[in-house]
């Protein structure tokens, strides 16, 4: 950070002492909460609004939550050690095809997974519009026929629905 004027270095440096000493009264606080120590006695703005001094004791909260916290990380660190000591010390296990097993290249029983999701879709797509847009025999012995979707439409504009 450039130095143009002292008063805003000056001010800058105000600033980091304040929090580092609100930093130091916090620590001293909490190591005081930690010991058992209680804070000297402060005259009341309301002395009929009390609280009931037996429900918590906050250092055995601030201990038992760092204890949590140290066996948290005591327990990582024994696994990160055992991972490595199996690494190191036990062997890999080997398997090899069971004996009545099919051949590699055999395809597993039906249903089987797409393998191309959307080759299929454009298969399926193609094959839906080339029914619709060309003529073809439904039933040759009834006289049923299929026509195209468009001559469809315009055969019912003419006529109407029957």
């Amino acid at each position: 950070m450039p130095r143009t004027e002292s008063g805003q270095h000056a001010s800058l440096l105000q600033r980091w002492k304040a929090v580092a000493s609100s930093l130091f009264e916090t620590f001293g606080a909490v190591s005081s909460l930690v010991r058992g120590e209680t804070a000297p006695p402060v005259e009341l703005e309301h002395p009929y609004v009390r609280y009931e001094h037996s429900d918590l004791q906050t250092h055995r909260v601030i201990v038992v939550g760092f204890s949590i916290l140290g066996a948290m990380w005591l327990s990582a660190f024994a696994l990160f050690l055992y991972y490595r000591y199996a690494q190191m010390h036990v062997p890999e296990a080997r398997t090899t095809a069971a004996p009545l097993s099919p051949p590699q290249n055999a395809l597993p029983p039906e249903p089987r997974l797409q393998a191309s999701p959307r080759r299929d879709y454009q298969a399926q797509v193609s094959y839906e519009n080339a029914q619709l847009s060309r003529y073809s025999w439904i039933d040759k012995q009834s006289g049923t026929v299929a026509i195209p979707i468009e001559r469809a439409m315009q055969l019912i504009a003419q006529r109407g629905i029957p």
